[in-house]
């Protein structure tokens, strides 16, 4: 016997599906390795970095001897590129007249 749903209930399905498997690439740990990170305005760089995330918070950084990735985290090449921390900061308004 074929099942024959209608068509919201199919992409109600659909939808559940893809949001379930979304939810789990998020809870994998994701580690950006050997980039120059800039941690702040004001501090040094990082040189052949580490930055480690996972639920889209960063939990480590460092250098790369210093941090390991966890085993099952997905790792992104990053030699050769800069990253910056969201610094709150740098918002400003010019409010001058011409």
């Amino acid at each position: 016997m074929i099942c024959k749903l209608p068509p919201i209930a199919l992409c109600a399905v659909l939808i559940l599906g893809f949001m379930a498997s979304a939810g789990n690439a998020n809870d994998r740990a994701l580690a950006l390795v050997g980039a120059e990170v800039y941690p702040s305005p004001t501090a040094a760089p990082i040189l052949d970095a580490v930055v480690v995330s996972s639920g889209g918070v960063i939990t480590a950084i460092g250098r790369r001897g210093e941090i390991k990735p966890p085993p099952d985290a997905r790792v992104i090449d990053c030699s050769g590129k800069t990253v910056v921390a969201g610094y709150w900061n740098s918002h400003v308004h010019f409010t001058q007249t011409m």
